[in-house]
């Protein structure tokens, strides 16, 4: 037998974490075995890529949960809503009007804690499963050309423009692993 399960930390007391699992089941787990597990949002470091090295990541995601954060496509009725709620005294600061300016133009911004479904062709739509969201529809796009960073495998990986390729097997300022050390940080919790 065999089965899958995405855990979320629910309480820490001492060395027991108390995780709920995808089910809606809670359980104990030490930290010694936590901290060997796969984090969608811990990360030990960053990582640029460009945006094809980034859409070829989220494609090879499979059941490992991740973070991913993009830009949504913009959309008509949202931009007239957002124009309909926001004040000519809002728009007056700087700050706000460039932010502002910037998601009408861009889309609004979005992260989800997610695990892939289905992934579509470099520079396509992956659609990922929302593993933080409570409605019955978990199911969600991503565009692969919106992608700002993904958090997957204990790493960060940032869009930057002209990133180098980076050899993936040297994650640590030596090049070498430590196969039996934590993959995150346990005292981030």
């Amino acid at each position: 037998m065999s089965s899958l399960a995405y855990y979320n930390v629910k309480a820490i007391e001492r060395n027991t974490i108390t995780v709920q699992n995808s089910f809606g089941n809670e359980l104990q787990v030490s930290k010694d075995i936590l901290e060997k597990m796969h984090s969608a949002d811990h990360y030990e470091h960053e990582r640029p890529m460009n945006m094809t090295e980034l859409a070829e990541l989220l494609e090879s995601a499979g059941d490992t949960c991740f973070t991913v954060n993009f830009r949504k496509q913009v959309n008509v009725d949202r931009v007239e809503e957002k124009l309909l709620s926001t004040s000519a005294k809002q728009l007056s600061d700087k700050t706000f009007a460039n932010k502002f300016a910037k998601e009408m133009i861009e889309g609004e911004e979005c992260t989800l804690i997610c695990r892939l479904v289905n992934a579509e062709a470099a520079l396509g739509r992956s659609t990922v499963i929302d593993l933080t969201t409570s409605t019955s529809n978990k199911f969600r796009q991503v565009d692969h050309r919106s992608i700002n960073y993904i958090i997957f495998n204990n790493i960060k990986y940032l869009l930057k423009k002209g990133a180098k390729k980076h050899n993936d097997d040297d994650d640590s300022a030596d090049g070498k692993k430590n196969k039996d050390a934590p993959l995150w940080d346990v005292s981030k919790l």
